[in-house]
């Protein structure tokens, strides 16, 4: 499914700042077990030194969307897109919240076949103009402040709700301009809400992968670039999850 993930940013942004700074001294195991509501991306892998287009009014909306069609089609042929990095993305979201001791999952389906799930407050106008991302059966939650929490606790037995965002690049490690060697590099950002609607813990982690893919005059092997991405994810995770 397709979302913007520059409104979900946004709404997100607006919110920790509202929220100030939150302090990292918490007892995770009070916020045990956790429901994942949303992971999202951009399904285009761009340049680090580039800015994603935005849209402005709905005119500009179609015209992005049939523009971001057509480039992910062409990504695709060349089997370089965000879609076919999810399934592992998902294991590694529950190895790290794992190994870390800070999240216990509650299992997928459980949360996406729930009726709390199920009536989400949806957007038919904003999910015709959307240009990212979901792994399979979850959905963009446009305003998180919006979501009965207390709700998904009862049916769920959830005590906390995360979302994840993730922006997956490509970025020059050596050469000159757009030739030489180039890494993988994603940046995830995790937000975890209480039964109560409010923030309590956020961060935001990036990582690269440390082996390299050839690059000449801006033309690579879309294969050997995403063969570097599992290492940049699991780096990026690690160093988001440290950070709660």
């Amino acid at each position: 499914m397709k979302k913007n993930l520059a409104t979900l940013s946004v709404l997100m942004g607006l919110t920790l700042s509202l929220t100030g700074c939150l302090s990292t001294q918490i007892d995770f195991n009070q916020y045990k077990p956790t429901a994942l509501l949303s992971i999202s991306a951009e399904d285009d892998i761009i340049w680090a030194d580039e800015e994603r287009s935005s849209s402005t009014g709905l005119l500009n909306g179609v015209i992005n969307k049939k523009v971001n069609e057509k480039a992910s089609d062409q990504a695709k042929k060349a089997l370089e897109f965000v879609s076919v990095l999810f399934p592992e993305s998902e294991k590694m979201i529950v190895e790290a919240f794992e190994n870390s001791g800070k999240a216990t999952f509650i299992d997928k389906d459980t949360v996406v076949n729930s009726e709390s799930y199920k009536n989400l407050y949806s957007n038919k106008v904003l999910d015709t103009f959307e240009t990212a991302v979901t792994p399979e059966n979850y959905r963009i939650i446009y305003n998180p402040r919006d979501v009965d929490y207390a709700s998904f606790s009862e049916e769920t037995g959830a005590k906390s709700f995360m979302y994840i965002t993730m922006d997956f690049r490509k970025t020059m490690s050596t050469g000159l301009g757009k030739t030489g060697t180039m890494k993988a590099l994603v940046t995830t950002s995790i937000v975890l809400y209480d039964e109560n609607k409010k923030i309590v813990a956020w961060s935001k982690g990036t990582g690269v992968s440390s082996k390299t893919a050839g690059v000449v005059m801006g033309a690579y092997d879309s294969v050997k670039l995403m063969e570097l991405f599992p290492e940049a994810i699991k780096n990026s995770l690690e160093d988001a999850v440290s950070k709660l």
